[in-house]
């Protein structure tokens, strides 16, 4: 017998897997971070879905696994680390941005510049 794959989980199970208090973790649902679905009358998350958006978001942290913004990483840069980068100073970095106006986005209030348009 094969065994199927988990294609959902709880909201506390979420809440355990990335640390977080019941409030904090019911935001994360509200704010539709990522899918859900109501199975039997109780909130269930798409985990696919999930790590999806942990995968392009900095701000959480899985307990234990890999860390967040994988793909959010490897597609664009923060100042700081474009900074590093470069070599050069982060105050040099807003400069540039301002200066080029180079285009910018946000992930959870945190400045991100495109690799593609850098």
């Amino acid at each position: 017998m094969t065994k199927k794959k988990k294609t959902t989980m709880s909201v506390p199970e979420m809440q355990r897997l990335l640390g977080l208090g019941k409030t904090d973790a019911y935001w994360l649902v509200k704010k539709q971070c990522f899918e859900t679905a109501i199975i039997n009358g109780k909130i269930r998350i798409i985990i696919d879905s999930f790590e999806h958006w942990y995968a392009r978001q900095v701000k959480h942290k899985k307990v234990h696994g890999p860390p967040p913004g994988k793909v959010l990483r490897a597609e664009s840069y923060s100042p700081q680390e474009l900074a590093e980068e470069l070599g050069i100073g982060f105050s040099t970095i807003y400069d540039i941005i301002q200066r080029y106006n180079i285009k910018t986005f946000k992930v959870d209030s945190w400045l991100r510049i495109s690799k593609r348009d850098f």
